[in-house]
C-alpha cells in the first residue's frame, strides 16, 4: 500500500540538505546509475555524519506519520540520497520485501521517499499500483501484502537484480500509477508494494531521498533509534 503525503518537509530543510549534498549533485562520475551515498547519514561511532540534518527531516516527517504508525520502539532502520544520474536507467518493478525477508522477519520496514525537488516522469518518478493507494489515515495497515515471485537477474542495469517476475509485468503495467511529486511531498509505501522508477531522461540529476523507519525488536542492524536521535 501506499499515500501521498504534500508538504512535509520545508523549503529551507531541502536547501540545507542540498547544500550539505553539493559534492554528489555536481560529481562527473557518469558511471553510476544512482547517485546514492548511503553514509551521507552515518551513525558511525566518533564519526557521525549529517544527524543534525536527519533530526530536522525526521521531526517534520514523524509529525506527520506518528499517529498512523503502530510501532512500539521506532528506529530508523536506513537513510538514504537517491539522486538518479541524467539518462539514468529505469528501476525495473520490484518488492522491497524480496530484499529485505532475512533482516526483517515480521516485516516492519516502512519508506518514506521524498522529493527534493518537482519529480515528473521524465525526471525519474515512482511508479506504484493505482489500486493500492490509501489515505494518509489508512496508511497505519501496512505490510499485509504478500511477496509476488522474483527472479534474479545478473548484472541487471538499475541497481536491483531481484525482479518481479516478467509474466506477472502486464498485469502490473496496466494498474501502475506515475507519481509526479511537488519538492517537499513524499509517497509513503510499505515493503510489499511493488514499486519502480522511470529512467531520467533530463540533462540533471534527479533529486530524493528515502527515509525508512522500522520496529526495533529482533533488529540486527539499524541507522538510529528514534529515542536517541531526538536526544542528540
Amino acid at each position: 500500500m501506499w499515500a501521498i503525503s504534500e508538504d512535509i518537509l520545508s523549503d529551507e530543510l531541502i536547501n540545507e540538505i542540498l547544500d550539505r549534498a553539493n559534492y554528489l549533485i555536481s560529481s562527473n562520475d557518469r558511471e553510476k546509475h544512482v547517485f546514492v551515498d548511503k553514509d551521507f547519514f552515518s551513525n558511525n561511532g566518533d564519526e557521525p555524519r549529517n544527524l543534525d540534518i536527519l533530526n530536522n527531516i525526521h521531526k517534520a516527517v514523524w509529525s506527520k506519520i506518528s499517529e498512523s504508525f503502530p510501532y512500539h520502539e521506532p528506529v530508523i532502520d536506513h537513510a538514504v540520497l537517491l539522486f538518479k544520474e541524467p539518462g539514468g536507467v529505469k528501476t525495473e518493478w520490484h518488492q522491497d520485501r524480496a530484499y529485505w525477508a532475512t533482516r526483517d522477519e515480521n516485516a516492519s520496514i516502512f519508506s518514506v521517499w521524498i522529493a527534493l525537488e518537482d519529480i515528473t516522469e521524465e525526471r525519474g518518478a515512482l511508479n506504484l499500483i493505482k489500486s493500492n493507494e490509501v489515505s494518509m489515515s489508512e496508511i497505519g495497515n501496512f505490510n499485509n501484502g504478500k511477496l509476488i515471485d522474483h527472479e534474479l537477474i545478473e548484472d541487471k542495469k538499475g541497481g536491483f537484480p531481484l525482479l518481479i517476475e516478467g509474466g506477472l509485468i502486464p498485469k502490473i503495467e496496466s494498474d501502475k500509477e506515475v507519481v509526479n511529486l511537488k519538492c517537499g511531498s513524499a509517497v509513503l509505501f510499505d515493503s510489499f508494494e511493488p514499486h519502480m522508477s522511470r529512467e531520467n531522461s533530463s540533462n540533471t540529476p534527479r533529486l530524493a531521498m528515502k527515509i525508512a523507519y522500522s520496529e526495533r525488536e529482533d533488529k540486527d542492524y539499524f541507522l538510529i533509534s528514534v529515542s536517541d536521535l531526538e536526544n542528540k
